[in-house]
């Protein structure tokens, strides 16, 4: 958990879009005194998780009722058994761009979560 977020954009799972990171990856490199953009997404029910590469690292499935939303957790596979299936939250992630087999999509990454 962080202590303190700056975030850029509140949004829905619909609205994350490659499109969306490419429009802010235009303002990249991100690095110290421009950081990475930080999106907040709110009430989304965690329907699952399951734990990544030896458990150091976890990947989560909320969804708002019309949308999933797959997010990678790095560093947090030590965290996930305190976050319950079934149960309503707040996150913040990071956007990037995935390319796997000739096909981009958008790779949501876990900043910080929060029990909405």
């Amino acid at each position: 958990p962080v202590a303190e977020l700056n975030i850029d954009m509140e949004c829905g799972p619909s609205d994350l879009s490659i499109s969306l990171v490419h429009e802010f990856q235009q303002v990249a490199p991100f690095g110290e005194g421009n950081p990475e953009p930080v999106f907040l997404l709110r009430g989304l029910r965690l329907r699952e998780h399951r734990a990544l590469s030896n458990r150091k690292h976890a990947k989560f499935v909320f969804s708002n009722g019309a949308k999933d939303l797959q997010v990678v957790g790095f560093g947090w596979g030590g965290e996930r058994h305190k976050i319950e299936p079934g149960e309503c939250f707040d996150i913040v992630i990071h956007m990037r761009a995935k390319e796997w087999n000739g096909y981009e999509s958008v790779e949501a990454r876990l900043v910080d979560i929060r029990k909405a």
